[in-house]
C-alpha cells in the first residue's frame, strides 16, 4: 500500500532515472509497471508510492557499489533514509503479489 504523503517528488524522479541513465520505458520495466504509469508519477498525474522509492534508490545505490570507490559517485539522496525504512520492513514484503 502506498503512504499518503509519499516522499519522493516528480523532479527526484527524473533526476533519478537521469542518474541511472534509464528511460521511461526501462524504469517501466524494472518495476513491472506500464510506461505510462512511470510518465504519470514524473508528471504529478499519480503519486509516487514508497515502493518505487525504495526499488529505484537501491537499484542506483548497487549501480554505485558495482563501480566502486568514486569520489564523484555519490549515494542518491535520501539513501540513508530508505536503508532505515528497508531495515525495519525486513519481515515484510515491499510489493505485494496480485493476480
Amino acid at each position: 500500500m502506498a503512504e499518503e504523503n509519499p516522499s519522493m517528488t516528480p523532479s527526484q524522479l527524473s533526476r533519478l532515472l537521469r542518474q541511472l541513465q534509464w528511460t521511461p520505458e526501462q524504469a517501466a520495466a524494472y518495476l513491472r509497471v506500464h510506461p505510462r504509469t512511470v510518465n504519470r508519477w514524473r508528471y504529478a498525474e499519480r503519486a509516487i508510492p514508497s515502493p518505487v522509492e525504495v526499488a529505484l534508490t537501491a537499484a542506483r545505490a548497487f549501480q554505485l557499489w558495482e563501480r566502486g570507490p568514486d569520489e564523484n559517485a555519490d549515494l542518491p539522496p535520501g539513501f540513508e533514509r530508505i536503508i532505515e525504512r528497508l531495515l525495519r520492513r525486513t519481515r515484510r514484503p515491499l510489493w505485494s503479489s496480485r493476480a
